[in-house]
Formats: C-alpha cells, structure tokens, sequence
C-alpha cells in the first residue's frame, strides 16, 4: 500500500506539473489572441491533466471505490444535467454552447450536444470545492462542508460566466452564447443547489483537521485567477481602443 501510494503522489507531482505548463501556454494564447485553433488546445489539456490530477487525489484520500463512484458520478450526471440545459433553456436560461470547450458529446441532428471538457471541469471544480470548504470550516459537520463548497462553486461560477463570453475578446471567440442581456440569475442559483445536491449523493467523507488541503485550495484558486486574468486582459483592450479612437 505505500507502495502504491508513493507512486501516485509522484503521478500527481508530474501532474501537477503539467497542468501549470499548459495553464500557463493558454493564459499566453488568449493573451495574444491566437486564432481559434490555437488557444483552445491548451485549455483542453489543462482539463484533461487537471481531471486525473483530481481523481488520483481522491484515489489517495478517500480509497479507489470512493473515488470511482464519485468521478461516474460528477461526469455522468453533469453531463445530463448539461444536455437539459442546453436543449430546453429550463435550466440556466437561453443561451448555446460554442466548439471552443471541445467537441460536442452526443450531438444529432434533433438535439444539441455538450462539449467533452465541460462535465470533466465539473467533477474538478466540485471536488476542489468540496475539499477547500472542508479547510475553510475546519468541521466536522458534513451538511456545512457541502453548503460552503456550493456556495463555492457559485462564486466561482459568477467569475466563470461574467468572462466566458468574451473569451479572447471578442464574441465570436466566446465558449458560450447568452440571448438575454445579462446571465439569467437562475443560472447560479442553479449552480448553488445543483452542487449541494451533487455533493450529497457522492460517497466523500468529511476529515476534520488542521491540514490545509493545499493542492485542491490551490487548483480552484487559479481557475477563478486565470478568469480574473481574462477578464483584466478585455478591459485593458477595450481601454486601448477607446484611447486610441479618442486620439483619432
């Protein structure tokens, strides 16, 4: 067994390693603006490293069946839950996914598909999510851990939409569409309830401590850093712009 767990940290070490570098390659794209066929690839990888990133983690915290189930779990129903949405407007809102998250999963001719990265994008944020309340609450009360890595999910969430959209800066680079003026608020009131419910269905246990879970702390802080990131980068072009027509 120490073994096998010396040998997943070392795993997770090159992991993590790698998905700073293509986190880092696609902070660099969207910062010079490559073209679509560019920028997106990094941001595909960085998911994919990023997702068995998490998954090896909660393969050495909470045991290979737990973490089975919960990785099924998170993709399987996300992936539903997306589909719905994308298809029927019932749930977020109207609005339309782009090809920039990756290819459509289950697309046909009658109904709209998702992009791959997006279910995997849930299963890390809502386990980093999970992991961060349990350092923030320091408690052993179950409930409280899952209302606070909701509550999680919907800042970050309001960080990930109010960018998305100008990605690149401009909207035909957008990874999702909006046909209202605003996001709809039911779109994060969504996200709050659907991730209290997600979480209370899946098998992870709840530890008590005072160790910081660093890794996952510091995995969901450079998702919402690198919107942050994307969101100074379109106001400063848009500033550049107005200055450089005020010249004119």
């Amino acid at each position: 067994m120490k073994t096998k767990r010396w040998e997943i940290l070392n795993i997770e070490k090159w992991l993590w390693g790698a998905f700073f570098i293509f986190i880092g390659l696609f902070i660099l794209a969207e910062a010079l603006g490559l073209p679509l066929n560019h920028g997106h690839i990094f941001l595909q990888a960085g998911v994919v490293i990023g997702t068995l990133f998490t998954y090896l983690y909660l393969v050495s915290g909470e045991g290979l069946n737990r973490a089975r189930i919960t990785c099924g779990l998170i993709i399987s129903l996300t992936l539903i839950i997306e589909l719905v949405a994308h298809n029927t407007y019932l749930i977020y809102g109207p609005f339309n996914y782009t090809h920039r998250g990756g290819h459509f999963l289950l697309s046909t001719r009658w109904w709209l598909g998702v992009p791959w990265t997006f279910p995997l994008i849930w299963f890390v944020l809502l386990c980093c999510s999970f992991y961060t309340a349990q350092s923030l609450t320091r408690s052993f009360n179950h409930y409280l851990t899952i209302a606070a890595a909701a509550l999680l999910m919907m800042i970050t969430d309001l960080n990930l939409e109010s960018v998305s959209w100008y990605m690149n800066g401009g909207y035909e680079m957008a990874y999702c569409r909006w046909f209202t003026q605003d996001v709809p608020a039911q779109k994060y009131v969504a996200v709050l309830i659907m991730s209290g419910l997600l979480l209370l269905i899946c098998p992870l246990r709840t530890h008590s401590g005072k160790a910081l879970r660093w890794r996952p702390i510091l995995m969901l802080s450079l998702f919402n850093l690198l919107l942050l990131a994307v969101r100074f980068d379109y106001w400063f072009r848009k500033k550049v712009q107005i200055s450089a027509i005020t010249w004119q």
